[in-house]
């Protein structure tokens, strides 16, 4: 079966201008990913533009502890995909929204940009909080921040090593 509806492709906004005016270059060497370079130039592409699930792409795929102000996603015409289309077995979480595009280029006129998404990812600070779970206290900032995107059980940790029930590195 044909897919109709178009894929969606998450970038930084400075590369937005290059893109529209050159094309969605592919490439053999996907951005922090491990393991062997792909055989073709691809495009990595998602099956939605769902805010949800675009965030989690730039946080945690394109630039995992990194300060992310904003990004944006390229909507691309699938009829221009006469390329194989494959499933990103990689992807782990988001294995069922991603694809992969075995294409050198799609050309700008089958590109347009669906929207530029204002974030403020605090990454940076979520890494440094991090790594000092159970090193020492959290200030009140550092708190706030952990509680927005850490997990329950890592506060509960830290919770616990700040009233002296837990020691440093258990």
């Amino acid at each position: 079966m044909k897919r109709e509806r178009p894929f969606y492709h998450v970038t930084a906004v400075p590369d937005v201008q290059s893109i529209m005016r050159s094309g969605l270059k592919g490439g053999l060497k996907p951005r922090n990913r491990v393991g062997e370079p792909l055989k073709k130039r691809s495009i990595f592409v998602l099956t939605t533009e769902k805010e949800e699930v675009t965030d989690f792409i730039a946080i945690s795929r394109i630039w995992p502890n990194q300060d992310i102000e904003e990004y944006a996603v390229i909507e691309i015409d699938v009829t221009v995909c006469a390329a194989k289309v494959m499933d990103d077995t990689d992807a782990e979480l988001s294995a069922g929204l991603q694809r992969i595009i075995e294409q050198d280029v799609i050309e700008p006129k089958h590109l347009k940009l669906a929207k530029v998404r204002k974030l403020a990812f605090p990454g940076r600070r979520i890494l440094d909080i991090h790594q000092a779970l159970a090193l020492r206290k959290w200030t009140a900032d550092e708190w706030d921040i952990a509680r927005q995107y850490l997990d329950a059980p890592l506060l509960q940790f830290q919770e616990q090593f700040e009233k002296g029930k837990v020691k440093r590195g258990k």
